[in-house]
């Protein structure tokens, strides 16, 4: 929503439909990043460093969602 509301989104949400797929896939994709596997020292450091906000970005961006700059 943050990312619509600045205007960055090249996809439309306006109407709860699409809003819900394009939610639904986002959430499997950081899902997936963030999946836990192994020690739990090992998944602390590799996600020590990584932000929510940052990997939505980076997965609207790999998707297309994103305005071109």
């Amino acid at each position: 929503m943050a990312l619509d509301e600045q205007g960055r989104l090249a996809i439309d949400i306006s109407d709860n439909r699409n809003l819900k797929i394009h939610s639904e896939e986002l959430t499997r994709k950081l899902n997936k990043q963030f999946e836990i596997i192994g020690p739990t020292l090992e998944n602390n450091r590799k996600f020590a460093n990584q932000l929510i906000s940052d990997t939505v970005v980076l997965i609207a961006s790999q998707n297309g969602w994103l305005k071109k700059a």
